[in-house]
Parts: structure tokens; sequence; C-alpha cells
């Protein structure tokens, strides 16, 4: 038997007594008490849809498949080639149709004697692992970061097996889980040619619109109004975000609930909108029918299940305090029955409205309705569990607030006042603020952690570093001014700790100084941006002679920009010199770990051909250029999302340099 845990992940061979080649599974601990069901693609059947949003959903289809034949092809390709285990990603924007061309991928491969299907990383089961072959498909695998590690790390011992297909569908670029790919250890497993998924051509867009109005105005029974091809193109081309699928259908299916509106300046996000609220005008009926005192209620606990990714029934009494159901007396066995009667429940979870887009949308508004509230109702749903809130609450305040433009009312600043001026709430989320590469929706999150915890403390040390967080995040949220302010409070501090104690807070001095020297540059201070670098250098020249396996990196990149701002003030023989020393170091550090340091040499022979190049000594130039696209062609090809764009600059650098 082939035990696969997508939350625990292990992994065994055998046979099993279903006529097929094996069982993989995905459960906690054992697995012996479930039953085996086969994989499934989760259609839904169109009878009479009691949300709006049903018919707009993938999981409907209500459309046809439309201009992805290639995106396919491919898939067939990677399908059926000859590997026993093989990892793919299918990456793009929300909306863009990842999850539709899944579906028909697993659906067809189904009907060719595969096991073929969608897999909840929540919930256990027990699927038949076919030696045909086997497809699971992953949606969103940023909601489960954790569990998606440990099926990886699994995965890279699995051995041999039958042919075991994993498709990533992912919002996030190659390069966001190339680290993760690597830490597990199934870089082997990794098909090296992610499908980035484009938008749709205008005819494709157009064809996909027409088929879904067809099934829309056949359910609502109506007879809409329907866009010819040239007036669609006007609207397909006036806004980027109409090229993606989901707006199309979504258009489709507001026209055949308004046949009689003619109109096709309106926009996307109007649209979007405009079926959120229809969607919320049933939430209320269904609230005022089944004897809530609030109408708004049902419409609040949809929102904060949607943000915490769905909430649990047995759960619900931790947000009385929050007033999501008013003042409803309801509650475990009364109230989980009258929300199953009214189709709120999903496997004991309150349900989570689909498409994201058009969810984001109804989260916003929903909350907008009692806006006083909605910081408490936002930090609620969170806090519940960090792990799948977040990446969710991310998506959510990126959809509304950058996709569809929904900034009167916005997510990230109803979440950040939920948090500011509380000292425990703001302790409990600096896990999350700390986190590199934070999700722009959190950053107005961490400015208030910063800041909350700031005016809590006493303690020199705990302030240096808050401020040096807080920093980061004001320069990320474009306050420039206050980010420089922060950074300079913060070394002053360090400066001060440093003189009594060298030996615990010189590395701290300097990590602040080079981010000092970065906001002064920013701040068009050039001049005090060197001297902060080079004071920074200075720093860490000292620590790596005491400790060079420690500090030698940290080294090797004050010195990198080091280089640059020396370039920046003329002074281009010293640049020089900088540049050449970083390139040392990282070409010893690339020695020792290849994986670790060869993009960071890569990156600095870029700028010392761009160094020597300017000084003159055009032959040293293309030695390095020529080095450094070496490099990032073999990294290129091991990740192309991640490297190619690199390659490209470096091989324009190249034709610079060698024409010059």
């Amino acid at each position: 038997m082939l035990n696969v845990s997508l939350v625990t992940v292990s992994l065994s061979l055998g046979l099993s007594a279903v006529g097929t080649a094996s069982l993989i599974s995905t459960s906690v601990g054992s697995d012996a008490a479930l039953a085996v069901s086969p994989l499934k693609v989760p259609w839904q059947t169109r009878q009479d849809p009691a949300s709006v949003l049903a018919l707009v959903s993938w999981h409907a289809r209500s459309s046809v498949l439309s201009g992805r034949s290639d995106e396919l092809a491919e898939l067939e390709r990677w399908a059926h080639s000859t590997i026993p285990v093989s990892i793919k990603f299918l990456t793009g924007p929300g909306g863009i149709g990842k999850s539709r061309l899944a579906a028909e991928f697993a659906t067809s491969l189904a009907q060719r004697r595969w096991s073929a299907g969608f897999v909840d990383l929540r919930r256990p089961a027990k699927f038949p692992l076919k030696r045909r072959g086997t497809l699971l498909v992953i949606d969103y695998p940023e909601r489960h970061p954790r569990d998606v590690r440990e099926l990886l790390r699994d995965l890279a011992t699995l051995g041999d097996s039958p042919r075991l297909r994993i498709l990533f569908l992912s919002r996030q670029p190659m390069d966001h889980w190339i680290e993760t790919v690597h830490d597990t250890g199934c870089d082997v497993l990794l098909d090296g040619a992610p499908i980035g998924l484009g938008a749709l051509s205008v005819d494709d867009s157009h064809a996909l619109y027409r088929s879904a109005l067809s099934t829309a105005a056949e359910t609502y029974d109506t007879t809409p109004f329907g866009i010819s091809l040239d007036p669609f193109r006007d609207w397909f081309d006036s806004l980027p975000e109409h090229r993606r699928a989901l707006f199309a259908v979504a258009l489709a299916v507001y026209g055949a609930l308004h046949p009689e509106d003619a109109r096709v300046t309106i926009s996307g996000s109007e649209v979007i909108e405009a079926l959120a609220r229809r969607e919320l005008s049933r939430l209320h009926s269904c609230a005022e029918t089944g004897g809530f005192s609030d109408r708004c209620a049902l419409a609040r606990l949809v929102a904060v299940s949607t943000i915490a990714g769905g909430f649990p029934v047995d759960d619900l009494g931790t947000l009385r305090e929050a007033g999501v159901l008013g003042s409803c007396s309801w509650t475990g066995a009364a109230l989980r029955e009258r929300l199953n009667d009214m189709a709120l429940l999903d496997n004991e979870l309150v349900v989570v409205p689909t498409p994201d887009i058009v969810a984001a949308s109804l989260v916003t508004c929903a909350l907008a309705e009692d806006p006083a509230r909605a910081p408490e109702l936002v930090w609620h749903a969170i806090a519940h569990d960090f792990d799948r809130s977040i990446p969710t609450f991310s998506r959510l305040s990126y959809d509304a607030e950058l996709v569809l433009g929904m900034r009167d009312n916005r997510l990230s600043s109803w979440l950040a006042s939920g948090i500011r001026g509380k000292a425990n709430r703001a302790r409990a989320f600096s896990g999350v603020a700390s986190e590199t590469n934070l999700a722009i929706g959190l950053i107005p999150s961490a400015v208030a952690v910063w800041r909350t915890l700031l005016s809590e403390t006493t303690d020199d040390a705990e302030r240096a570093s808050l401020l040096n967080n807080l920093s980061a995040d004001l320069s990320e949220a474009g306050e420039r001014p206050a980010a420089l302010e922060a950074i300079r409070e913060a070394v002053e501090i360090r400066r001060r700790l440093a003189e009594a104690n060298p030996a615990r807070y010189e590395p701290d001095l300097a990590g602040s100084l080079n981010n000092l020297s970065y906001h002064l540059s920013d701040a068009g201070e050039r001049p005090a941006a060197l001297e902060a670098i080079r004071e920074a250098v200075e720093l860490y020249r000292r620590l790596a002679e005491a400790n060079l396996a420690r500090y030698e990196p940290d080294l090797a990149g004050s010195l990198n920009n080091l280089s640059y701002h020396l370039s920046e003030a003329g002074e281009r023989p010293a640049a020089l010199e900088a540049i050449r020393e970083a390139v040392e170091l990282y070409r010893r550090l690339a020695k020792a770990n290849p994986a670790r340091y060869e993009p960071d040499l890569a990156m600095s022979l870029n700028n010392l051909s761009a160094d020597l190049s300017e000084a003159g000594d055009r032959p040293a130039a293309l030695e390095a250029i020529r080095e450094a696209v070496e490099l990032y062609r073999r990294l290129a090809e091991a990740n192309p999302a991640r490297y190619e764009p690199d390659l490209a600059r470096s091989l324009d650098n190249l034709r610079r340099i060698d024409n010059g």
C-alpha cells in the first residue's frame, strides 16, 4: 500500500485489494479507518443556484474552456512522461483560469482511467492510485505552507512508484516556491518548466463570455442583450483585469441578471461588486427568514469564515465578543441546525464563497455595513488560526484593494486598527510581521505592531530592533521620511549599546548602518549614505577577521553596497576596488556552497563588469559579464521563472559591452 499523508505525509509501497496498484491517503496519523473513495474533480450541477456566485465559479462549468490548447498539450506531455514522480506548478493571477484548466485536464485523464482529482489538505481521505497514472491537483498551496512542505519532504523519499503527478495551482511565481522545493530535497522531482497562465486573447475571451451568457440566460430564464465582438473588444482593452477569464464570465452572468442593460461601459470591478451585493442581499433575507434579529448577522459570519479560510462551527462561541451574530442566543446543535438548513455549512465549516475575487468584494461590502465593528471582526477571523488565515487574508486584501480598487473601506486598514494600541495582539502578530517579503496587505499591520510594541518597551536593545523593523515596513508603505527617522534612532541606540558592549551589539549596529545607507540614499542624502555604508563595511571587516564563517557573507553584501554608493559619488576607482573584493568573497563562498551563493556571485560579477567597463577595461569587463551569463544560464536552466530575467539583463549587458 502506498500511503501519502498530505498533512503528516508518510509513504510506503504495496498492493491494495481494490483492483488498483496501490492507495494514496490524505490523513493525519493512522488512515486505517478511512474508506477508499475515488479522486474527484469538484464540478457542481447547475440546477437552481440559490447563490449567484455558484454560476460564476469554475465549479459550475458554465462556459466552454477557451484558448488553452497549448497549456493542455504541455500538461499532457508532462503527465505521460516516463518519470515516475513529478511535481509541476501552474501559476498565474487570481481569476486567470488556473483551476478551470486543471479541472478539465484532470477530467480528461480520469476519462482515460487515471486516478485524477483535487485534494483538500484539510480533510482526511484515501484514494486509489492507479498504475496507468495518478494526478493530485492542489489548489492554492499558499494556504497550507506547512502541509505542502511536509508533502514535498516525503515525496523526496518515495523512490520508485507508479506514475504520480502533483500539480500545484499557485498565484505565486515559481521563484516563490524554489526555496521550499530545494529545502525539502525535491529538486529532482520538480518539472523545470512551470506553466505561467497568461491572459486570453480577445476572441477567446469573447467565446468564453458568449457561452457563459447562454448558460446564465437559460438558468435565469432571461433573454439578455449579448455584446458583439467589437464593443466587447473595447471593454476587454479598457482595463487589465478585463483580460482575466473570471471577468468575462462575471460580465455574462451580470448580463443575464440584467437583460435590459445593454451597457458595455460598466467595469469589471462594478460587475463583481454588483454580484457580491446580490449575494449579500440573499444572506440578509436568509437571516430575516431564519429568525436572526440582526439582518447582517449571516453576512458578517460568512465574511469572517472567508477570512479564516473556513471557520469551524464548533468554535463560533469564540466570536461572540466580536458580535458576529449580533444578539443571537442559539449555540451548539441549535445553531448548527439553522446554518445547515440555510446551506451555510460545509463539512462542519461555515461556507467560504467562491470565486476568490468575488469573495474579496463580498467580504469588504459585508464588513463595510458596520465599519466601526470591522477591525474586531477581522482580528477575530485571523487570530483563530494564523497559518490558515494569513495567506487567505493577504489574497483577499490584494484582490479587493488592488485588483478591484475597493479603497474606501480597506481590509488592510481594518486589521491594522484591530492591532494598533493592543500590546497582546501586537505580540501575537509579531511573528507574522517579522516574515520577509511580507504581503502588501499586511504592511499596515506590521507598522501597527512595531509602533504598539515601541510604546510598551523600556529596553534599549528591544527598542532598536523594533525601530529597525519599523523603518523597513514604513519604507514599504511609502512613508520614507518616517522610515529614515526610525532607522536613524535605531543607529543612535545601537551605537550607544555597542560602545558599552562591542561584542554583543556591533553586529546589530553594522546591520542598521547598512539599512541607514539605503534610506539616506533614497532620500537623496548621498554623502551621508556613503559615510554610513563605509562604517558598516569597517565593522563587518573587523567582525569577519574574528569570525570569518559568520560574517563573511555580511561583509560581501556590504562591500557590494559600498561599491554602488562610491560609484554614485563619482569615486569610481574605489568603487571598482570594493566590488572586486565582493566578487572575491562571493567566489569563495560559492565554492563552498554553490546553491546558496552562486546567485550572489553572478550579481556581483554583473556589477563588476559595469564598473570595469566604466573604467575602460573592456577585456576584463567582458570576462566578468561572460562568467555572470554562464552562471545565470545554469541557474535559469534549473529555475527559469526565478533567473531568466537576470539572465536576460546580463545578456543585454554582455551585448552592450561587446559592442562598446
